[in-house]
């Protein structure tokens, strides 16, 4: 260990003298095999750190901080509560699209073989109801007690998932 440091300090101080790399590698030959001939000897008796005292952080001289009493009012947010929030978020932006507008109408005319505002509006509107049926599955699903009965809400909530995502390919 001592010959690592030493290594250390001799190769900084041969690099700075313009010593030649195969120098430096005898030199740090050399070092290794002396520590390694001493049995690790030459390892100083007190290279570890003296663990602190006890009372070391209940000095007189010590300043002591004392922080602002936090309180947290705001309830734990559950799995659930994420859920109904994503569903509500996925649900005020169809509401949003639900009713038809003057730009979506003119960048899809129903002449030009796209699907008019109306139709779009239409099936936004039934989104949203299904979206409502998600959200109330959800809720089924968090207070369901017998695993038979958690897998069939689990099923019923992948059928109306896969319902949405035909409702919203169809109407693009």
């Amino acid at each position: 260990m001592k010959a690592l440091v030493s290594f250390a300090f001799v190769g900084s101080l041969m690099c700075s003298a313009g010593a030649t790399p195969d120098n430096i590698r005898e030199e740090s030959l050399r070092l290794i095999g002396q520590d390694v001939k001493s049995g690790g000897a030459s390892i100083p008796k007190d290279w570890r750190p003296k663990p602190l005292k006890k009372d070391a952080f209940d000095a007189a001289n010590t300043d002591v901080v004392i922080l602002p009493k936090l309180e947290v009012t705001e309830k734990k947010r559950t799995k659930l509560d994420a859920q109904l929030a994503e569903i509500e978020k996925q649900q005020k932006r169809e509401e949003e699209e639900s009713e038809p507008n003057l730009l979506d109408s003119i960048l899809n005319p129903s002449f030009l073989g796209g699907a008019s505002a109306e139709s779009r509006a239409r099936g936004s509107k039934g989104l949203v109801e299904v979206m409502d049926w998600e959200r109330l599955l959800v809720i089924s699903l968090h207070e369901a007690k017998s695993p038979e009965e958690k897998a069939r809400i689990k099923n019923d909530i992948d059928l109306i998932k896969g319902m949405m995502r035909e409702m919203s390919r169809s109407r693009r």
